[in-house]
């Protein structure tokens, strides 16, 4: 007792629905990944904008820090070199404390 199903579809309509079904999912799959790869691309720029950003927001909040350290380095370097008696050409010369007192001074207002 064989038993044959009909199918209410004819073959050629099937193929043909199968054709534009397979089409569909190519074209849906392919749409899904343009998205995708426009979505991790727009994250990524806004990634490097924020990190941008935060580097120039860091860099002038230190850069007073930085100058601050410039001239403690310069002001220990001066008095390195007049605690060892070498004066540095471009500082002039080191007067005495007693001399300086005894030299005529300007009054600054």
């Amino acid at each position: 007792m064989a038993t044959t199903i009909m199918s209410l579809v004819q073959e050629e309509t099937r193929e043909e629905n199968m054709l534009k079904i397979h089409h569909f999912l190519r074209e849906s799959y392919s749409a899904v990944s343009r998205h995708i790869q426009d979505g991790v691309s727009f994250f990524k720029e806004e990634l490097q904008q924020i990190y941008l950003q935060t580097e120039q927001c860091v860099n002038t909040m230190l850069l007073p820090v930085n100058n601050f350290l410039k001239d403690m380095t310069e002001i220990d370097r001066e008095f390195e070199q007049a605690g060892s008696g070498r004066p540095d050409s471009a500082a002039g010369n080191i007067v005495p404390i007693e001399i300086a007192l005894l030299s005529p001074m300007e009054e600054n207002y």
